[in-house]
């Protein structure tokens, strides 16, 4: 169920959780070719995108058309719709049950997750390496994970969460106390399956303006402690809301999308990914 908003204000607080430099598209599977790094292991051929808070799987359409330029490689991409303003737990829930219909071999999947999309993939990570027994669905979707990468994903949380009204879900979640909390049950430690350790990198941003947050989400927050992430702060707001203005200056769109996408299927290191 959606949740009403009291007033414009907030509809244009919430709407910014939605996006970061995205474009519309449609929710599918498909198959195209790639140019891949041969760091990435040839098994691994499936790019999933989990789309965050009041987002849907129409967000990636850039991200997918960036990947089907490429050559060389067959990648098969996916992305679905879960709860807009579900709980992390609901979220996750309901994407680890996707990926599980997909028949997917294990050890195959490059997963990548914007915003709270990034919280629900560590969920199901974390969740699998608690109980690694097969009736278990998140260690079943788990399994298929080879690396995931989260863009601008507040591992700590968001200060403006803790102003918001109640909803079903996201919004308490996405508080810093509630991360904070989260962090200590699921930390990056709990990221091995099988003995396999699966490696994160989280993606970081900032306003041109303001190197401090990317108008949503502080830098401080987009870090998991333990894991790797991009060394630079690449230029880049949260979201492209109209409702309200996020940073002082734009960074366009599709060249940011294209930065990312390209470093995730070359497989580049921390130091390699840098601002445009």
């Amino acid at each position: 169920m959606k949740i009403h908003l009291k007033s414009n204000i907030f509809k244009g607080i919430f709407i910014a959780f939605s996006m970061i430099l995205f474009s519309g598209c449609g929710n599918d599977t498909k198959t195209v070719t790639s140019d891949v790094n041969s760091i990435h292991p040839m098994s691994v051929k499936n790019v999933l995108f989990a789309h965050g808070f009041l987002s849907s799987a129409d967000t990636w359409n850039h991200y997918v058309e960036v990947t089907s330029d490429y050559a060389d490689r067959e990648w098969v991409i996916y992305r679905t719709d879960v709860s807009d303003t579900g709980s992390i737990v609901r979220r996750a829930g309901q994407l680890a049950d996707y990926i599980n219909a997909q028949g997917l071999e294990d050890n195959s999947m490059i997963v990548i997750g914007h915003s709270m999309g990034g919280l629900d993939l560590r969920y199901i990570i974390s969740q699998g390496n608690q109980n690694q027994t097969d009736d278990n669905k998140y260690y079943k979707a788990a399994k298929k994970i080879y690396k995931f990468y989260t863009i601008a994903t507040p591992h700590k949380g968001v200060e403006i969460a803790n102003i918001l009204p109640e909803d079903n879900g996201a919004v308490s979640d996405l508080s810093a106390d509630h991360m904070s909390m989260f962090n200590k049950e699921h930390p990056y430690s709990n990221s091995s399956i099988d003995g396999r350790k699966i490696e994160m990198l989280a993606f970081r941003f900032a306003c041109d303006d303001d190197k401090s947050t990317d108008g949503i989400v502080p830098i401080e927050s987009q870090v998991l402690d333990g894991a790797p992430y991009t060394k630079e702060v690449l230029d880049g707001k949260h979201t492209t809301a109209r409702h309200i203005i996020i940073c002082e200056d734009d960074v366009i769109a599709e060249l940011n999308q294209n930065s990312i996408i390209n470093n995730i299927l070359d497989n580049s290191t921390p130091e390699q990914i840098t601002s445009l």
